[in-house]
């Protein structure tokens, strides 16, 4: 069956899959499989948008683009052993919504919907068990309340607006939330975590950039960061979202994740942040996958990951290399160095890309 066709984001999001008896009218499987597919989706929900399943070679069980999307088995693999990351429960939270790690910086968490389940997602373990579409997202109440706790702390300057994903509300709660925080003298930076550059494009409409650069201002910028994660993903609706948001004076950045099968070779990666430059997409970090229930077959070594940083640096330049992070629950995010360095007396010995011990004389 021809995957349908939408033009807007409203119709995308109301026909997006969510069932694997959906997506078997696209994708051939066998009753196995089917029946296999549904064990995943009791534990973690299947959403996709038409649009996105229209990229997927359905032919192939490696497609980069389909690993991230369409469940596995490999998701109810057993850990044994292992310290599973437990995200967003309310023990993270200083209020309900806030999560406070950094000094001077919260992540807002107004959401818990997505345009897409990312098999790999950090939350994972929040879609546990829920059906579909119906998850739930900030009250205005709650809000309030999350906005009292940010104007009550001066030292916050900075906002990661996430969840979920903060495209995925509506304009008029977005709008509130952006005015209430822009009201807050102390809060500088603000910035909109979205998967939909990805995954639904068409809802980066006139309207919305219209809304969001009300609350851009001189010294008060709006941040957009999203997550490519493979080159197949830029497609002509992506780039033109991000044009879009570039052209209204919005800076993004790209956080990618380091995905088995999907992004874990130095050509893909390459390719990928060089195509993000060139749209005006500043790629920001290269995510470890985390030890998430559900993404043991996703996950690659951290010792791969440094090879890969390795072979990228000084082959491209240096603007087009994120950092490569790993972040842990009670550590938050770390950057893992990815060339050797002796601190002697007067001088530094480091390794350049090339493999040559260089001495630095201080």
């Amino acid at each position: 069956m021809n995957i349908p066709k939408y033009k807007t984001w409203q119709e995308q999001v109301q026909h997006s899959i969510t069932s694997i008896d959906e997506l078997s009218k696209y994708l051939p499987m066998s009753k196995k499989e089917k029946g296999e597919l549904l064990k995943v989706t009791k534990k973690f929900p299947l959403r996709i948008t038409p649009y996105f399943l229209s990229l997927i070679n359905l032919n192939d069980k490696n497609d980069p683009l389909r690993l991230q999307v369409i469940p596995s088995t490999g998701e109810l693999l057993e850990e044994k052993g292992e310290e599973l990351v437990a995200w967003d429960k309310e023990a993270c939270y200083a209020v309900k919504g806030i999560e406070h790690k950094y000094p001077d910086r919260v992540a807002f968490l107004v959401t818990r919907n997505c345009a897409g389940w990312c098999r790999h997602c950090v939350r994972k373990v929040m879609c546990e068990d829920v059906e579909g579409l119906h998850l739930t997202e900030l009250s205005f109440e709650e809000i309030d309340k999350a906005i009292e706790y940010i104007r009550n702390n001066r030292i916050i300057w900075d906002i990661l607006l996430t969840g979920g994903d903060l495209f995925m509300i509506s304009d008029k709660k977005l709008e509130y939330i952006l005015k209430k925080l822009r009201e807050i003298e102390h809060v500088k930076i603000i910035r909109i975590a979205t998967r939909t550059l990805t995954y639904l494009p068409q809802r980066v409409t006139p309207e919305l950039i219209k809304m969001i650069s009300k609350y851009q201002k001189e010294e008060y910028p709006l941040y957009i960061g999203t997550q490519f994660n493979h080159s197949g993903e830029l497609t002509p609706e992506a780039k033109k979202a991000c044009k879009m948001l570039s052209d209204a004076g919005f800076i993004i950045y790209n956080q990618a994740v380091l995905l088995k099968g999907v992004n874990d070779n130095a050509e893909i990666l390459e390719e990928l942040f060089k195509k993000l430059l060139c749209i005006k997409v500043r790629p920001y970090y290269l995510y470890h996958c985390m030890p998430v229930l559900g993404t043991k077959h996703l996950r690659t070594t951290v010792k791969k990951g440094v090879e890969l940083m390795q072979k990228l640096q000084g082959r491209i330049s240096g603007l087009a290399i994120p950092q490569y992070i790993i972040a842990s629950k009670e550590g938050g995010k770390i950057p893992i160095p990815y060339r050797d360095i002796k601190f002697l007396d007067g001088k530094v010995e480091a390794v350049n890309y090339e493999g040559k011990k260089i001495t630095y004389f201080e």
